[in-house]
């Protein structure tokens, strides 16, 4: 049965009310009594919370949120760092940059998407090998509107 977009909504915030809780109390056992965390801590933090950080990515998201050089990191700076991190699905810039670029090769027509093909194509050029099937499967999970086609972003999770 689908849900309303109100529904949906409210399914959303649930989730993301009980993310937050979940950083709270992971970042409480990790803090001292003045509220603030080790940075030194940040990456087992992020790997109790279900993440599994590369340092060079946490590295590049203190740089962009000019938190590195920080001893301590207080609950916002670390909430911030989690949704940067997530935004770029734990990828380096570097990584992003050449997804980004094997995209836009693809993506001739300029429309912001590519099929499924063209995406076993990057795949393969980039020396991956993968089932059409498996494709078809990765591409169902992040193809939430069932276009057919993927957008960066939807691109990105699959790679």
């Amino acid at each position: 049965e689908l849900v309303s977009f109100e529904e949906l909504l409210v399914i959303a915030r649930l989730v993301r009310e009980s993310e937050q809780d979940e950083y709270e109390q992971t970042f409480e056992v990790l803090a001292g009594s003045d509220g603030r965390m080790p940075a030194s801590s940040l990456k087992d933090m992020m790997r109790s919370v279900g993440f599994e950080p590369v340092q060079v990515v946490i590295d590049e998201v203190l740089r962009e949120l000019e938190l590195s050089g920080k001893s301590f990191l207080d609950f916002n700076e670390v909430c911030h760092v989690i949704i940067a991190h997530t935004e770029r699905d734990g990828l380096s810039a570097c990584e992003l940059g050449e997804l980004r670029t094997k995209f836009e090769e693809c993506d001739t027509a300029g429309s912001g998407s590519i099929d499924i093909a063209q995406v076993a194509d990057i795949m393969r050029n980039m020396g991956h090998s993968i089932a059409h099937s498996d494709l078809h499967l990765l591409s169902d999970r992040v193809d939430v509107v069932r276009s057919g086609a993927l957008q960066f972003l939807e691109f990105v999770r699959i790679m």
